[in-house]
């Protein structure tokens, strides 16, 4: 847990390079092809003001970003292989820390 813990506070804090690398991955031959469009529809919802649910509702504004963001985790790790993340994202943070 610690790894996952590390990585995406290594990752936060480099967000233009993460989104590089979410690009590379979806570009990757042994991806799925529907990752690119999955990834690119909740990038948008996350970002446009408009959501299902307003978020001047208390709490609930907030439940359906907060659903997705972990709906979408989930897929991606059932989706994604791990050497692939191993290879976009892991590495080059073991990488820089050498450095």
């Amino acid at each position: 847990m610690s790894d996952l813990k590390a990585a995406i506070h290594y990752w936060a804090r480099r967000p233009r390079e993460a989104v590089r690398r979410m690009r590379r991955l979806a570009a990757d031959p042994t991806c799925p092809r529907w990752l690119g469009p999955v990834l690119l529809v909740s990038a948008a919802y996350l970002a446009f003001p408009f959501d299902l649910i307003p978020d001047f509702i208390p709490v609930l504004g907030q439940l359906d970003d907060l659903l997705l963001v972990a709906a979408l985790a989930a897929l991606l790790r059932w989706a994604i292989p791990r050497e692939l993340v191993r290879r976009y994202f892991v590495k080059p943070m073991s990488e820089s820390e050498e450095s």
